[in-house]
């Protein structure tokens, strides 16, 4: 903790994205993860969105579609990323 206190536990859940590996390195584990760079675009509000649409991806042209809230988020990965 903060004061220095440790606390017990079985179960650690490292929710931190692209800091997971920082984060575990703390206690000596390594993951497999490698976070990467890529461009996307969030459209304005459209009428009929909503979070719990599906995403979409198309793994040849390595783009993808999702709804962001009320909007739309088109992104896309490139062939050799950051």
């Amino acid at each position: 903790t903060a004061d220095g206190q440790r606390v017990a536990t079985t179960h650690v859940i490292n929710a931190c994205g692209a800091w997971a590996n920082s984060v575990a390195a703390l206690v000596d584990v390594q993951l497999p993860l490698l976070a990467m760079k890529h461009a996307y675009v969030v459209t304005k509000s459209i009428e009929g969105m909503h979070g719990g649409l599906p995403n979409v991806r198309d793994h040849d042209l390595s783009i993808y579609l999702k709804a962001q809230g009320n909007a739309l988020a088109l992104g896309g990965y490139e062939k050799n990323p950051e």
